[in-house]
């Protein structure tokens, strides 16, 4: 599960607001409620916009692809980037802080997210996604 550092915290939130004040971010969802699957479902709900994860794969024997997707965390963000921008972004922020590529997005409205052998483990159409997590607000 990922933790809280308190030391790199102040710095993410001021490279990240650095970045958003250059405009180098199209959107971006802290990973907070519900991890990172939800965080990016929310992210393509809003927008309309589909997305490919390819690159949540566990990186050790203790993360599987349930803590790498649905662990809650202060300080962690997705944020989405032109490809044009793309190096700029990276000046910014990657070169003193842990960022990783995690996928893309797509004109299809889907979320597909890969599980660790590169099969697909969630591919889900977004106004079915939109519905379920509708549905239990109506009255």
């Amino acid at each position: 599960m990922p933790e809280l550092d308190l030391k790199l915290a102040p710095q993410i939130f001021q490279r990240l607001h650095e970045a958003i004040q250059r405009g180098l971010i199209c959107s971006c969802h802290d990973v907070s409620e519900g991890g990172l699957a939800a965080a990016v479902a929310e992210m393509s709900l809003a927008g309309g916009i589909g997305a490919d994860l390819t690159g949540c794969r566990p990186t050790s024997a203790d993360k599987t692809e349930q803590v790498i997707l649905f662990s809650e965390s202060a300080t962690r963000f997705v944020v989405e980037v032109t490809p044009a921008n793309e190096a700029a972004l990276r000046q910014c922020i990657w070169q003193y802080l842990p960022l990783s590529k995690i996928g893309q997005t797509c004109k299809e409205r889907r979320l597909r997210i890969a599980g660790a052998g590169g099969e697909w483990i969630v591919w889900a159409n977004l106004n079915d996604l939109k519905e379920a997590w509708q549905r239990p607000l109506r009255f």
